[in-house]
């Protein structure tokens, strides 16, 4: 069994995936992408995520609504680290991202530092 700790990535950009996988590898954690936002909560209680990077604005579904999904999974995670990803930010998302539960969020583009900040302050 692996000792890395897993983040899970939902994002629809299969570049950015790939760009973030391998910034992950290389900084010791182990990366798994869902490109799928459609199917990416009920994965969760068998992946056992460590850590969620969560792209807000995808087709077919968005990131609110696959935050809520992980909610209704049940309070096992609750303290899941959620962090958002967006290149759509505007400050009224910092009101609506705790209601979610989602800790901290991302502009993209972002520098793989911040990227691994984050995730090593949550």
């Amino acid at each position: 069994m692996s000792s890395l700790k897993k983040v899970f990535i939902i994002d629809d950009d299969v570049v950015f995936t790939g760009e973030l996988t391998e910034i992950l590898t290389s900084s010791g954690y182990l990366p798994i992408v869902e490109n799928d936002p459609t199917v990416a909560a009920a994965r969760i209680p068998v992946i056992k995520p460590d850590v969620l990077l969560l792209d807000l604005y995808m087709p077919h579904k968005n990131g609110f609504l696959v935050a809520d999904e992980i909610l209704a999974l049940g309070e096992e995670y609750a303290g899941l680290p959620v962090i958002a990803m967006t290149g759509h930010y505007n400050p009224y998302l910092e009101v609506a991202l705790p209601s979610f539960r989602i800790k901290r969020c991302l502009k993209k583009p972002f520098s793989p530092l911040e990227l691994i900040a984050v995730i090593e302050d949550l």
